[in-house]
């Protein structure tokens, strides 16, 4: 009758349900739960941590290769472990991702419930093993790995977590426990079948946006965007006015300058747009009239500007 539970891979509520749908399963007077895990949600293990210890029969953990993180918290909440001479433990404090401790939304209710659940975690921890030999071994306190300013992994070897309390006994590993654990392995393989989901997937229907339809059911975005708009047509409009104004004031200004000129020299007014004083002319305009001296001027300098229509 098989009265051995699997615990290899990740923690999570899917690894979670069936950890305890398979203790419920066992009909044998004892369990033994096999453990190689680098960790995952340590509030799933709160709820396998359970099960386990709701077990009436003898109970045993083996680690069999790694017990990291919440699989730590696993070993440090129940009694009866082993462990290989070649397992490993890793301890620290809950943490969610380094990116999303730096957040500025990593405050307040969020950062306070992380807190709750390593005060949990630590209060677990300490209850076992002895601290101070503990913070000696490893020259850290259990203070600064529960600190919520910063994450430090302390890992432990088989050897350590025995003399600090926290297995009760050693095992070698050798050739027919590695077959063992090997076999456990291809078993936990054979048998993975990812959770299906049974409900279709029905892609949603997405409705053509109008002009009509968004000012009715967003009015402050249709505002928004109005806005925009209107201030985007007022930035065209003036920058086109600012250029029509530029160009006036260059008319006028050499309009003033040439008149100054002939003024002063009593020159033929035609003669005084020579190449010396004033820049080549894109174009003449058609002159469909007699026209002034002054108006002749003023039609050379709108060419000159491009201000002939």
């Amino acid at each position: 009758m098989n009265n051995e539970v699997l615990i290899y891979g990740g923690i999570n509520v899917y690894s979670a349900e069936a950890f305890i749908n398979s203790v419920n399963n066992v009909e044998a007077d004892s369990l033994v739960v096999r453990m190689d895990t680098n960790g995952g949600d340590p509030q799933a293990t709160y709820g396998m941590v359970a099960k386990f210890n709701e077990f009436k029969g003898e109970k045993l953990l083996k680690v069999d290769g790694r017990a990291n993180s919440s699989g730590f918290f696993f070993v440090a909440m129940v009694d009866n472990v082993e462990a290989l001479d070649v397992s490993e433990f890793v301890v620290h404090r809950a943490a969610y991702s380094a990116e999303a401790e730096k957040s500025p939304l990593f405050k307040g209710e969020i950062k306070e419930r992380l807190k709750t659940i390593n005060d949990s975690l630590m209060s677990s921890f300490t209850a076992k093993i002895d601290v101070e030999m503990f913070e000696q071994m490893k020259s850290v306190t259990i203070s600064e790995i529960f600190s919520m300013d910063s994450r430090i992994d302390v890992k432990l070897t088989s050897a350590e977590a025995l003399k600090i309390g926290l297995i009760k006994n050693i095992n070698k590993l050798t050739p027919e426990i590695t077959a063992e654990i090997d076999s456990k392995k291809f078993e936990v393989e054979a048998n993975y079948k990812p959770k299906q989901d049974n409900k279709q997937i029905v892609q949603p229907k997405v409705e053509k946006m109008t002009e009509e339809k968004l000012k009715a059911e967003h009015p402050e975005v249709y505002a928004s965007v109005v806005a925009v708009g209107v201030a985007r047509k007022d930035a065209e409009i003036t920058a086109e006015k600012l250029e029509v104004e530029a160009k006036r004031v260059a008319k006028e200004t050499m309009r003033a300058e040439i008149l100054a000129e002939i003024e002063a020299n009593k020159l033929n007014p035609l003669e005084s747009l020579t190449a010396e004083n004033a820049a080549p002319v894109v174009a003449a305009p058609v002159v469909t009239a007699e026209l002034t001296d002054l108006e002749k001027i003023s039609a050379k300098i709108d060419a000159e500007l491009g201000l002939i229509k």
